[in-house]
Protein backbone atom coordinates (compact mmCIF):
# COMPACT_ATOMS: atom_id res chain seq x y z
CA UNK A 1 0.00 0.00 0.00
CA UNK A 2 2.77 2.38 0.71
CA UNK A 3 4.38 1.57 -2.72
CA UNK A 4 1.09 2.55 -4.07
CA UNK A 5 0.55 6.00 -2.23
CA UNK A 6 4.37 7.31 -2.85
CA UNK A 7 3.75 5.87 -6.38
CA UNK A 8 0.60 7.94 -6.73
CA UNK A 9 2.23 10.88 -4.97
CA UNK A 10 4.70 10.92 -7.93
CA UNK A 11 2.20 10.77 -10.14
CA UNK A 12 0.28 13.88 -9.05
CA UNK A 13 3.77 15.58 -9.26
CA UNK A 14 4.35 14.32 -12.60
CA UNK A 15 0.73 15.71 -13.61
CA UNK A 16 1.54 19.38 -11.59
CA UNK A 17 4.56 19.69 -14.11
CA UNK A 18 2.58 19.26 -16.96
CA UNK A 19 -0.18 20.99 -16.11
CA UNK A 20 1.96 23.92 -15.12
CA UNK A 21 4.49 24.25 -17.81
CA UNK A 22 1.77 23.29 -20.58
CA UNK A 23 1.38 27.09 -20.34
CA UNK A 24 4.65 28.29 -19.91
CA UNK A 25 4.55 28.91 -16.46
CA UNK A 26 7.72 27.76 -13.77
CA UNK A 27 6.81 24.91 -11.52
CA UNK A 28 5.89 25.72 -8.33
CA UNK A 29 8.15 24.76 -5.24
CA UNK A 30 7.09 22.85 -2.35
CA UNK A 31 5.82 25.89 -0.09
CA UNK A 32 4.47 27.68 -3.23
CA UNK A 33 2.07 24.60 -3.48
CA UNK A 34 1.12 25.05 0.16
CA UNK A 35 0.52 28.84 -0.11
CA UNK A 36 -1.45 28.12 -3.68
CA UNK A 37 -3.39 25.63 -1.90
CA UNK A 38 -4.31 28.09 0.55
CA UNK A 39 -5.55 30.68 -1.97
CA UNK A 40 -7.92 28.33 -3.33
CA UNK A 41 -9.55 27.76 0.28
CA UNK A 42 -12.07 30.37 -0.80
CA UNK A 43 -14.65 28.28 -2.15
CA UNK A 44 -18.41 29.21 -2.01
CA UNK A 45 -19.22 26.14 -1.47
CA UNK A 46 -17.49 22.78 -0.31
CA UNK A 47 -19.11 19.47 -0.10
CA UNK A 48 -16.25 17.27 0.76
CA UNK A 49 -19.05 14.62 1.65
CA UNK A 50 -16.46 13.13 4.86
CA UNK A 51 -19.57 12.35 7.16
CA UNK A 52 -19.91 9.12 6.50
CA UNK A 53 -23.52 8.52 7.83
CA UNK A 54 -26.34 10.44 8.02
CA UNK A 55 -28.73 12.15 5.36
CA UNK A 56 -27.32 15.27 5.06
CA UNK A 57 -23.80 16.67 3.33
CA UNK A 58 -22.65 19.44 4.98
CA UNK A 59 -21.32 22.83 3.40
CA UNK A 60 -18.12 22.98 4.85
CA UNK A 61 -16.32 26.13 2.94
CA UNK A 62 -14.41 28.61 4.80
CA UNK A 63 -17.55 31.72 3.18
CA UNK A 64 -20.33 30.17 5.30
CA UNK A 65 -22.79 29.67 2.71
CA UNK A 66 -24.51 26.85 4.69
CA UNK A 67 -25.52 25.49 1.48
CA UNK A 68 -26.18 22.01 3.03
CA UNK A 69 -27.18 18.95 0.63
CA UNK A 70 -29.84 16.85 1.30
CA UNK A 71 -29.29 13.10 0.34
CA UNK A 72 -32.41 11.83 -1.47
CA UNK A 73 -33.42 7.88 -2.64
CA UNK A 74 -30.54 7.20 -0.37
CA UNK A 75 -27.09 7.57 -2.06
CA UNK A 76 -24.86 5.39 -0.41
CA UNK A 77 -21.53 6.78 1.65
CA UNK A 78 -18.74 4.28 0.93
CA UNK A 79 -14.54 5.56 1.09
CA UNK A 80 -13.72 8.22 -1.24
CA UNK A 81 -11.25 9.58 -2.90
CA UNK A 82 -10.00 11.45 0.28
CA UNK A 83 -11.80 10.07 3.41
CA UNK A 84 -15.66 9.08 2.58
CA UNK A 85 -17.49 9.50 -0.52
CA UNK A 86 -20.79 9.23 -2.14
CA UNK A 87 -21.90 6.54 -4.47
CA UNK A 88 -25.31 6.92 -6.80
CA UNK A 89 -27.22 4.43 -8.24
CA UNK A 90 -29.36 6.03 -11.38
CA UNK A 91 -31.51 3.35 -11.21
CA UNK A 92 -32.81 4.57 -7.62
CA UNK A 93 -32.41 8.05 -8.83
CA UNK A 94 -29.79 8.64 -6.07
CA UNK A 95 -28.76 12.67 -5.86
CA UNK A 96 -28.21 15.64 -3.23
CA UNK A 97 -30.06 18.32 -3.29
CA UNK A 98 -28.75 21.97 -1.62
CA UNK A 99 -30.99 22.69 1.47
CA UNK A 100 -31.81 26.13 -0.08
CA UNK A 101 -30.83 28.24 -3.03
CA UNK A 102 -29.19 30.95 -1.80
CA UNK A 103 -27.79 33.40 -4.15
CA UNK A 104 -24.29 31.72 -3.47
CA UNK A 105 -25.56 29.41 -6.02
CA UNK A 106 -26.21 31.34 -8.69
CA UNK A 107 -23.36 32.89 -10.35
CA UNK A 108 -24.64 36.02 -12.46
CA UNK A 109 -21.87 37.34 -13.32
CA UNK A 110 -18.01 37.29 -13.35
CA UNK A 111 -16.11 33.70 -13.35
CA UNK A 112 -16.83 30.00 -11.80
CA UNK A 113 -15.36 27.30 -10.94
CA UNK A 114 -16.15 23.38 -9.86
CA UNK A 115 -13.93 20.76 -8.84
CA UNK A 116 -14.68 17.28 -8.40
CA UNK A 117 -13.16 14.04 -7.95
CA UNK A 118 -15.08 11.19 -10.23
CA UNK A 119 -15.31 7.80 -10.11
CA UNK A 120 -18.21 6.59 -12.66
CA UNK A 121 -19.77 3.37 -13.05
CA UNK A 122 -21.02 3.70 -16.57
CA UNK A 123 -19.83 6.48 -19.03
CA UNK A 124 -22.86 5.97 -21.54
CA UNK A 125 -25.29 8.41 -22.00
CA UNK A 126 -25.83 11.97 -20.23
CA UNK A 127 -24.20 11.89 -16.32
CA UNK A 128 -24.62 15.44 -14.48
CA UNK A 129 -22.01 15.95 -11.89
CA UNK A 130 -23.56 19.36 -10.78
CA UNK A 131 -26.37 21.34 -11.95
CA UNK A 132 -28.21 24.57 -11.12
CA UNK A 133 -30.09 24.43 -14.78
CA UNK A 134 -33.50 23.35 -16.23
CA UNK A 135 -32.70 21.61 -19.87
CA UNK A 136 -36.10 20.91 -20.89
CA UNK A 137 -38.11 23.97 -20.29
CA UNK A 138 -38.30 27.61 -21.83
CA UNK A 139 -37.29 29.27 -18.59
CA UNK A 140 -33.67 28.29 -17.82
CA UNK A 141 -31.24 27.87 -14.89
CA UNK A 142 -27.75 28.92 -14.25
CA UNK A 143 -25.23 26.34 -15.34
CA UNK A 144 -24.42 22.79 -15.51
CA UNK A 145 -20.97 20.28 -15.40
CA UNK A 146 -21.99 16.82 -16.84
CA UNK A 147 -20.15 13.89 -18.65
CA UNK A 148 -21.53 12.60 -21.68
CA UNK A 149 -19.75 8.97 -23.31
CA UNK A 150 -16.85 9.69 -21.56
CA UNK A 151 -16.72 13.30 -22.78
CA UNK A 152 -16.87 16.20 -20.24
CA UNK A 153 -19.77 19.02 -20.62
CA UNK A 154 -20.21 22.27 -19.38
CA UNK A 155 -22.55 25.25 -20.32
CA UNK A 156 -25.28 27.45 -18.86
CA UNK A 157 -28.36 29.76 -20.14
CA UNK A 158 -26.97 33.40 -21.28
CA UNK A 159 -29.80 36.27 -21.03
CA UNK A 160 -32.21 36.09 -22.29
CA UNK A 161 -34.45 32.99 -21.02
CA UNK A 162 -35.28 30.54 -23.63
CA UNK A 163 -31.94 28.97 -24.80
CA UNK A 164 -28.93 27.36 -23.30
CA UNK A 165 -25.31 27.02 -24.93
CA UNK A 166 -22.97 24.03 -23.86
CA UNK A 167 -19.58 22.78 -24.83
CA UNK A 168 -17.93 19.40 -24.74
CA UNK A 169 -14.25 18.03 -24.68
CA UNK A 170 -13.51 17.00 -28.14
CA UNK A 171 -12.46 13.31 -27.15
CA UNK A 172 -13.78 11.25 -24.21
CA UNK A 173 -11.51 12.23 -21.35
CA UNK A 174 -13.31 10.20 -18.50
CA UNK A 175 -12.64 6.08 -18.22
CA UNK A 176 -15.11 3.67 -16.21
CA UNK A 177 -14.69 2.89 -12.76
CA UNK A 178 -11.21 5.05 -12.37
CA UNK A 179 -11.11 8.17 -10.21
CA UNK A 180 -10.61 11.46 -11.77
CA UNK A 181 -10.23 15.39 -10.73
CA UNK A 182 -12.30 16.90 -13.16
CA UNK A 183 -12.17 20.86 -13.20
CA UNK A 184 -13.99 23.52 -15.29
CA UNK A 185 -13.57 27.27 -14.89
CA UNK A 186 -15.41 29.71 -16.74
CA UNK A 187 -15.58 33.18 -17.07
CA UNK A 188 -18.76 34.63 -18.31
CA UNK A 189 -19.80 37.58 -20.55
CA UNK A 190 -16.35 37.45 -22.81
CA UNK A 191 -17.45 34.82 -25.27
CA UNK A 192 -14.65 32.88 -24.54
CA UNK A 193 -14.13 29.06 -24.52
CA UNK A 194 -14.30 27.72 -20.66
CA UNK A 195 -11.14 25.47 -19.94
CA UNK A 196 -11.76 21.78 -18.66
CA UNK A 197 -8.80 19.70 -16.72
CA UNK A 198 -8.89 16.26 -16.22
CA UNK A 199 -6.19 15.20 -14.01
CA UNK A 200 -4.62 18.84 -13.51
CA UNK A 201 -4.23 19.03 -17.29
CA UNK A 202 -6.23 20.91 -20.06
CA UNK A 203 -8.08 19.12 -22.28
CA UNK A 204 -9.26 20.40 -25.96
CA UNK A 205 -12.66 21.44 -26.11
CA UNK A 206 -15.26 21.63 -28.81
CA UNK A 207 -17.08 24.27 -30.77
CA UNK A 208 -20.61 26.08 -28.60
CA UNK A 209 -23.02 24.29 -29.13
CA UNK A 210 -26.93 25.52 -28.87
CA UNK A 211 -28.57 28.91 -29.44
CA UNK A 212 -27.79 31.56 -26.81
CA UNK A 213 -25.15 34.28 -27.22
CA UNK A 214 -22.38 32.20 -24.89
CA UNK A 215 -20.78 35.89 -24.16
CA UNK A 216 -24.25 37.24 -22.70
CA UNK A 217 -23.98 37.13 -18.85
CA UNK A 218 -25.71 33.82 -17.25
CA UNK A 219 -29.61 34.08 -16.03
CA UNK A 220 -29.94 33.27 -12.47
CA UNK A 221 -32.26 30.64 -11.02
CA UNK A 222 -34.28 29.87 -8.13
CA UNK A 223 -34.44 26.34 -7.84
CA UNK A 224 -32.09 24.61 -5.20
CA UNK A 225 -28.89 23.07 -6.90
CA UNK A 226 -28.21 19.35 -7.82
CA UNK A 227 -25.19 16.97 -7.55
CA UNK A 228 -25.49 13.59 -9.73
CA UNK A 229 -28.59 14.94 -11.33
CA UNK A 230 -30.34 17.66 -13.62
CA UNK A 231 -33.30 19.62 -11.99
CA UNK A 232 -35.90 18.14 -15.01
CA UNK A 233 -34.05 16.19 -17.25
CA UNK A 234 -32.57 13.23 -14.72
CA UNK A 235 -29.45 12.22 -16.56
CA UNK A 236 -27.97 10.23 -13.25
CA UNK A 237 -24.98 9.45 -12.26
CA UNK A 238 -23.93 6.50 -11.67
CA UNK A 239 -20.59 5.66 -9.32
CA UNK A 240 -18.74 7.71 -6.81
CA UNK A 241 -17.99 11.28 -6.46
CA UNK A 242 -16.06 13.19 -4.01
CA UNK A 243 -14.82 16.80 -2.88
CA UNK A 244 -16.93 18.93 -4.77
CA UNK A 245 -16.52 22.59 -4.59
CA UNK A 246 -18.21 25.58 -6.16
CA UNK A 247 -16.14 28.55 -6.61
CA UNK A 248 -17.53 32.74 -7.87
CA UNK A 249 -14.51 33.28 -9.41
CA UNK A 250 -11.98 31.44 -12.26
CA UNK A 251 -9.03 29.32 -10.98
CA UNK A 252 -5.84 29.63 -12.28
CA UNK A 253 -3.74 26.30 -13.98
CA UNK A 254 -1.71 26.69 -11.07
CA UNK A 255 -4.35 26.80 -8.58
CA UNK A 256 -6.06 23.78 -10.30
CA UNK A 257 -2.68 21.94 -10.24
CA UNK A 258 -1.69 23.08 -6.56
CA UNK A 259 -5.50 21.78 -5.10
CA UNK A 260 -4.78 18.34 -6.98
CA UNK A 261 -1.43 17.76 -5.81
CA UNK A 262 -2.40 18.85 -1.81
CA UNK A 263 -3.92 15.30 -1.81
CA UNK A 264 -0.80 13.61 -2.07
CA UNK A 265 1.52 16.10 -0.21
CA UNK A 266 1.39 14.38 2.76
CA UNK A 267 2.47 11.38 1.10
CA UNK A 268 5.32 13.31 -0.20
CA UNK A 269 6.23 15.20 2.74
CA UNK A 270 5.81 12.55 5.44
CA UNK A 271 7.97 9.54 3.51
CA UNK A 272 10.25 11.24 1.57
Amino acid sequence: MYRMLKLLGLLAILSLFIAVTAYGAPLPQADEIVVLAETVNDSISYWSFDEGSGSTAADTAAAGNNNDGTLINDPQWVPGFSSNALKFNPESEQYVQSVNNGDSLSIPSGGISITAWIRPDDINGEKVILAKDKFAVSSRGNYFFSMIYGHLEFGFSPQPTGSDVWIDTVYPVIAQNKWSFVAVTFNYGTGEKPIVYVDGKQVELDSWQGSGDQANAPNTYSDPLYIGRSIDAGWFFGGVMDEIKLYDRVLTPEEIAAEITLYFLPIIVNNK
